[in-house]
């Protein structure tokens, strides 16, 4: 009698809701469109709140500059 194996292969994502908050993109608050575009920091942020974890974006659809904490 000859001896069969099945084996059935199922994907598992261990770090999927970690990826889905890593991946989220900022979105513009005025227009709505993600905030893919890092700009550098003013220079009283960099002197004064250089220990906070701020960064800065812009959006190119509306030109709006903001600061977003990470």
């Amino acid at each position: 009698m000859p001896l069969v194996v099945l084996t059935t292969i199922i994907p598992i994502s261990k770090n999927s809701s970690l990826e889905k908050r890593q991946k989220k993109e900022p979105t513009c608050p005025k227009c709505k469109n993600e905030l893919n575009a890092r700009i550098r920091r003013g220079f009283i942020v960099k002197t004064f709140l250089f220990w906070l974890p701020i960064k800065r974006y812009i959006c190119y659809n509306c030109h709006r500059k903001l600061y977003k904490l990470s």
